[in-house]
């Protein structure tokens, strides 16, 4: 089996050149990417299989959710998630490495990723050049991530208490701290909601405060609402990587 992390990791072998042109906002080519790899494996013998391996063959996808991120990423901006990678080698970075032992991002890192763009106390001392930090969910665009952690207490293992997601499209504001989004993602614990197997097109409700800021989400149909630590990121490519 091909060692997606192995290959990536050489792949991302390249330097980052603060200096290019850089496009506003690439998100919709981010959702394009998953768009069609849905539609693929909807339409052709190319599989997908909810894993933890977070490997792939030229016929089989193995990934967990941030492993499918991560793999889209790289199809849109290589330089994109390396920068990822360095937040993870910086002092910044509280999470500490993956505890699936890859060098690639887990929800973990994007939301300390995020905070830090926030804070604008970007690891590397200037702004970020490939990620833009979404400030209210009310701003929130078709192929951007949103993602979570538990925001306490210690992570035993990779998949526990975190998650992450592509938005396909924000259907509703069921009332006025309530929105339902659209995602796209794979996960372990399907629900009713959930259109196909391993790779998922499905409904989420997000509650808000009434500044916009997420505090939690719902995550089976009509079950409680789950207080998490929920961030979001737009991706912005540059235009030599076009």
């Amino acid at each position: 089996m091909f060692n997606a992390p192995c290959f990536l990791t050489l792949f991302f072998s390249i330097t980052l050149q603060a200096s290019d042109p850089f496009e506003e906002s690439s998100a919709s080519l981010l959702l394009q990417k998953a768009q069609s790899l849905y539609k693929e494996i909807q339409t052709t013998s190319r599989q997908f299989i909810y894993s933890h391996d977070n490997n792939f063959t030229p016929q089989t996808l193995y990934f967990n959710c941030y492993g499918l991120v991560n793999y889209l990423i790289s199809h849109c901006s290589p330089q994109a998630l390396l920068s990822l990678q360095r937040f993870m080698e910086h002092e910044d970075n509280l999470n500490g490495p993956n505890l699936d032992g890859s060098t690639l991002p887990c929800p973990l890192h994007y939301v300390g990723f995020y905070q830090s763009l926030l804070e604008a106390q970007s690891f590397d001392n200037f702004p970020n050049p490939y990620w833009e930090p979404i400030h209210h969910f009310y701003q929130l665009k078709p192929g951007d991530l949103v993602f979570y952690d538990k925001s306490r207490g210690k992570f035993s293992r990779a998949d526990c208490g975190q998650h992450i997601m592509i938005v396909k499209n924000i259907c509703n504001q069921e009332a006025e701290n309530l929105l339902s989004i659209l995602f796209i993602h794979t996960t372990g614990k399907p629900t009713k909601k959930s259109i196909d197997a391993d790779l998922f097109i499905e409904m989420k409700t997000i509650k808000l405060d009434e500044d916009g800021q997420p505090t939690h989400i719902q995550w089976f149909t009509a079950g409680k609402f789950l207080k998490r630590r929920l961030g979001a990121l737009r991706l912005k490519i540059p235009l030599q990587e076009k």
